[in-house]
């Protein structure tokens, strides 16, 4: 029993510790990329040697999304061929330049060494947490900072909107603690889980991505119409307090980003992102093979990573701002199927009841901002993802056998 006690111990550890990796421990700039990097082939190993020396243990398991994970992980390996055989890149180097998509080998991990679903949700509520005090946090620090992706002119950070766009990994732990904590108000009417809903919507804002602010809030909406009985009356009249609130505060909270997104119309910024999406969409093809197994990313220094670089300097063309376009590029049709096929999936009715139906929440989320930011080939996030799917799992079983269990 002892022994047990310490494998579900060392079991959690080595789970936590690569969520901490693929989020580069928030993006904390004191660590070297190489020990990132270095850090980054401990964890692939040992999700690797997990697979394949305890595979046995997932027989019997309840993986819904096992085949799009499989196809996650296998589909970008055809990218790499596109950019050898059409673009003139080695293709060892680009090969090795995805190998951070093993982390979906993390969904299988979750269910080899069945790591508590209670546990699970900790670490990604610890992860959302501390994300958020950064992202609120640092607002407070500048021009000190030491958690951040966002650089610009080899500055640390932006000013925009009124709001320092730092942005370190990774949001989408933050949207979990809204989310989950929005479905405990809702179920146990407890004030302590919207004071972490309002902190949560916090760091979205100072996160400064309006699209995410808004899907988010949209989401919350979603869930106060799939509450039932009384909590939906009293998220309600709570709703109408906040859009109440909202619309009072208006042009404190949100004036300079109004002024932002009028301007950007202005300077026809949207008619860069229709430019973006065309171009990438209808006549970047050296080839109708690459519209299958996609173009494949660049490497910085050869020739194909020096086109792409052109494109973003000098025309603003960037896969990242056209979202499920961007991808199709990428990585080509198949790549495409999977995301719809997986956000379709998850939106099923067929896995949720009251007890988790927060999860569905998520792939509503994605499906709102597909055409804008889609995030299943991201190192960051994919651990999310694999969180995501194997909660669905764990409360869909545990549904199926009545065995209900509220997280």
């Amino acid at each position: 029993m002892i022994a047990n006690i310490r494998n579900q111990t060392a079991n959690f550890w080595f789970i936590f510790f690569a969520s901490l990796v693929s989020i580069n421990f928030w993006s904390f700039q004191l660590i070297d990329k190489q020990i990132n990097k270095a850090l980054d082939v401990v964890v692939l190993t040992g999700l690797f040697m997990v697979v394949l020396f305890l595979h046995r243990n997932m027989r019997n398991r309840e993986l819904n999304f096992r085949y799009n994970v499989y196809f996650f992980l296998f589909i970008p390996f055809l990218g790499c061929f596109g950019a050898y055989i059409y673009h003139g890149q080695p293709l060892w180097p680009t090969i090795a330049i995805i190998r951070s998509n093993f982390f979906w080998l993390f969904y299988f991990v979750l269910h080899i060494l069945n790591i508590p679903k209670k546990q699970v949700i900790n670490i990604m509520l610890f992860l959302g947490s501390i994300w958020i005090c950064l992202s609120v946090g640092q607002q407070f620090t500048y021009p000190h900072a030491y958690f951040y992706t966002r650089g610009e002119s080899d500055e640390k950070t932006v000013l925009r909107a009124g709001v320092y766009r730092f942005m370190p990994n990774k949001l989408q732990y933050g949207q979990f603690l809204i989310y989950y904590c929005f479905h405990q108000y809702l179920t146990r009417m407890k004030l302590k889980y919207l004071v972490f809903v309002l902190c949560g919507l916090a760091g979205l804002y100072y996160h400064g991505a309006r699209q995410y602010i808004g899907a988010s809030i949209l989401c919350l909406g979603l869930a106060v119409l799939f509450a039932k009985g009384k909590p939906k009356l009293n998220a309600i009249t709570m709703a109408f307090g906040g859009a109440a609130a909202l619309l009072f505060f208006k042009d404190a909270l949100f004036g300079e980003y109004i002024k932002m997104t009028t301007g950007q119309v202005e300077n026809s910024d949207d008619d860069i992102r229709m430019l973006s999406a065309n171009f990438f969409l209808n006549e970047y093809w050296p080839s109708w093979v690459t519209k299958i197994i996609g173009n494949g990313p660049d490497i910085k220094g050869g020739s194909y990573g020096d086109e792409i670089d052109a494109m973003r300097q000098y025309f603003h063309f960037y896969r990242s701002d056209v979202g499920i376009i961007g991808s199709y590029n990428l990585w080509g049709i198949f790549y495409v199927i999977n995301v719809f096929w997986v956000t379709l999936k998850g939106l099923s009715l067929k896995f949720y009841k009251p007890n988790n139906r927060y999860l569905q929440l998520f792939f509503f989320n994605v499906l709102m901002i597909l055409i804008i930011n889609e995030t299943f080939d991201s190192p960051a996030t994919i651990p999310f993802y694999c969180f995501i799917f194997y909660l669905i799992d764990k409360t869909y079983l545990e549904n199926k056998l009545g065995q209900e269990e509220v997280a």
